[in-house]
């Protein structure tokens, strides 16, 4: 919990620093301005979620934020895949969808507006391509930016969609695969479950898919 005077100070960072500095990026088309992968999620959510944060304080700069936000993020959303998958592999998959999450989930609490995302079929498609990117020790698909030793996969924030989507069976696989507590590299920790997954939440246990998945995005 945050005590008056940090409260204060973060509020004058975000409202004098952070968002004028985002909104100048955004302005001059920045690299991450269309960036369709983690760096878009990470720069266009982080910023939703700071204009979100002082909307009561400075409600024009925070809406202009989160309108630049809203569009900085369709960019992402457009490029889920069909059917699923990551071309950088699974942990990168876990970075964009914990970082768009972030501001969906606030933004949703806050409004409503989940920007189309719980009845998008890309979107469901790469919640279920997670179920398929596990080999059969368990340990993540060795391609592209990924190899089976890293724990920077499992995502917490799966929860959160679990409950909107009305689908068990993926919170179900993030219960079978806690992540190591001690493990502190990546974004998502296993702390978040904290937040993320609610009480009794309905889960169906995981099994191991048996079947071919084919990612057609991602040409295997």
């Amino acid at each position: 919990v945050l005590s008056e005077q940090q409260e204060q100070q973060l509020t004058r960072l975000i409202v004098e620093w952070g968002l004028p500095s985002y909104l100048a990026g955004v302005e001059k088309g920045d690299w991450w301005r269309y960036a369709e992968f983690n760096w878009g999620a990470a720069l266009h959510g982080g910023a939703g979620v700071a204009a979100l944060a002082v909307q009561d304080v400075a409600p024009d700069l925070a809406a202009q934020a989160i309108n630049a936000a809203k569009r900085g993020l369709r960019f992402v959303i457009d490029n889920l895949p069909a059917d699923g998958g990551w071309t950088e592999g699974l942990m990168y998959q876990t970075t964009t969808l914990s970082h768009l999450t972030e501001f969906v989930a606030a933004l949703h609490r806050l409004t409503g507006d989940d920007l189309g995302l719980i009845q998008d079929p890309h979107l469901h498609d790469s919640f279920d391509s997670r179920l398929w990117m596990l080999g059969g020790d368990q340990r993540p698909i060795n391609f592209s930016n990924i190899n089976e030793h890293t724990d920077e996969w499992r995502l917490p924030a799966a929860y959160w969609w679990a409950r909107q989507c009305g689908r068990p069976d993926w919170a179900g696989f993030e219960d079978a695969f806690p992540r190591p507590w001690q493990e502190t590299g990546g974004i998502a920790f296993q702390v978040e479950s904290f937040w993320w997954r609610e009480a009794h939440q309905p889960s169906i246990p995981w099994k191991q898919p048996v079947g071919l998945w084919h990612g057609r995005e991602l040409g295997w």
